[in-house]
């Protein structure tokens, strides 16, 4: 099962659009080639990857890298700051900048993450608030932090409007799991301690925990607990629970067979999910929507009304909207014409910060999604939250109804009740959403029988009129 933060897209998709004769993806392109298309964007939303932590968690696959530098200084409560001349922040704040210049518009919304964006010096996080901010504030500004890095400076920003919104990785209030998982910071007491003095309820901006479940030894209720127990000291607005990810290549994965119990990784994966619906079950009774799989809002006033504190940015990537990344390892979903194109900046600390006479160059590599691909990325989003897949929009994009093209999987879907049909949508239940991903799988094994459907370029007014 998938519940993660990030989707991957499958490499079949080559042989596929050389089969049907979809256009295949390309990587040659020369700075130009990303300027345009920055500029060319009608809306757009802005992610800036700070690939530092202090210290590498065990399950952690995103780019980052552990950073003890020698020159770097102490501040307040003897916390650490990254560098103020770190080469490859500068050259970050340098992209933000030209990025929002080549925009020309306010950006819709900004995310900052890591990475521990926590580490950066604030005066550096100041610069970059005022590069992105260059023709107006963005609707939404969003910033990660680990509960260690949290200080009254960073607070300061909050409560003075800069930053809107603050996402805090505690993960676990148990010493045992925060250990299972190589947590960078594992002393509950110490979370509980930085809550109490920074995340009081009657803040003026907005706070998301981010929790994982399904850690390996993990007790029946621990997820629960940890919810009721952060409630009652912060009342945050928002929550993120995502499902364990043993990826490949983490010190998690290298020692799945030495976990408690001497679980093996398929046994992990067949024990996912299982205690979901009580996990989303407690979280609807303690006010919060899942407007999707891993995020709960509650909602803007303690009365009734459809508006939730949802998390604007992360609303962009599920309805495909365009975005900016800017920093090593960061991607990009950009449009022109009636394709989608992909933006991936070089997981690479050195070969980002080298080139300092060219933004945006050879370090970003570039390839145009196929019909076929964006489809599938358009079912696997769509189908992550509450709205599900929208009818009127999913033609207008692909010329083709949902239900045409997909009919013996839907029906079963239907017939089974793992999901629901409305006149404006295709909405997986509760029970869809625990299987999600061979859902997917057999989706796109039906769209495969019927790949002549798919068109072969996508209607993009659909994408910013919906």
């Amino acid at each position: 099962m998938f519940l993660g933060k990030q989707y991957s897209v499958s490499g079949r998709w080559e042989e596929l659009a050389l089969q049907n004769d979809l256009k295949s993806p390309f990587t040659s392109h020369d700075k130009h080639t990303i300027v345009r298309l920055i500029a060319g964007q009608a809306e757009l939303s802005l992610y800036v990857h700070i690939p530092y932590c202090t210290q590498k968690c065990d399950y952690c696959s995103f780019f980052s890298k552990p950073t003890f530098h020698s020159h770097s200084r102490s501040m307040q409560n003897k916390k650490i700051y990254i560098d103020p001349g770190n080469a490859v922040i500068t050259r970050i704040i340098e992209e933000v900048r030209e990025a929002a210049k080549l925009f020309g518009k306010p950006f819709r919304t900004l995310y900052i993450g890591g990475g521990n964006p926590g580490l950066l010096d604030r005066e550096i996080l100041q610069e970059m608030l005022a590069a992105s901010s260059l023709h107006g504030k963005p609707e939404e500004v969003s910033i990660e932090s680990n509960p260690e890095s949290l200080d009254a400076s960073l607070i300061e920003l909050l409560a003075d409007g800069k930053i809107d919104r603050l996402s805090l990785g505690v993960q676990s209030l148990s010493k045992k799991n925060l250990v299972t998982i190589g947590r960078n910071f594992s002393d509950p007491e110490q979370i509980r301690n930085i809550l109490a003095d920074y995340c009081l309820p009657g803040r003026t901006w907005k706070l998301n925990i981010d929790l994982i479940t399904g850690i390996p030894g993990q007790e029946d209720g621990d997820t629960e607990n940890d919810m009721d127990e952060i409630i009652a000291l912060a009342d945050p607005e928002h929550l993120s629970i995502y499902e364990l990810s043993i990826e490949p290549g983490t010190p998690l994965y290298q020692r799945y067979n030495a976990l408690p119990g001497g679980m093996k990784l398929e046994d992990l994966r067949d024990e996912s999910g299982k205690n979901l619906r009580k996990i989303w079950r407690h979280a609807a009774e303690l006010g919060y929507k899942q407007y999707e799989i891993s995020n709960f809002a509650r909602r803007l006033v303690k009365s009734e009304t459809d508006k939730f504190h949802t998390c604007r940015h992360n609303q962009t990537y599920w309805a495909m909207k365009p975005y900016l990344g800017i920093g090593p390892g960061a991607a990009s979903t950009l449009y022109a014409d009636t394709h989608a194109v992909r933006l991936e900046a070089m997981a690479d600390l050195s070969a980002y910060s080298e080139n300092k006479k060219s933004l945006f160059s050879k370090e970003y590599k570039i390839e145009e999604l196929t019909s076929l691909e964006f489809l599938e990325e358009k079912l696997i989003m769509g189908l992550r939250t509450s709205e599900g897949l929208l009818k009127k929009e999913f033609l207008r994009i692909f010329n083709v109804p949902i239900l045409s093209l997909l009919p013996k999987t839907l029906r079963k879907l239907l017939d089974e009740g793992l999901a629901v049909e409305t006149e404006d949508a295709v909405i997986l239940s509760m029970n869809g959403k625990i299987l999600l991903n061979t859902i997917l799988v057999e989706m796109f094994l039906e769209i495969d029988q019927n790949v002549k459907l798919v068109p072969s370029g996508i209607d993009l007014t659909a994408v910013f009129e919906l």
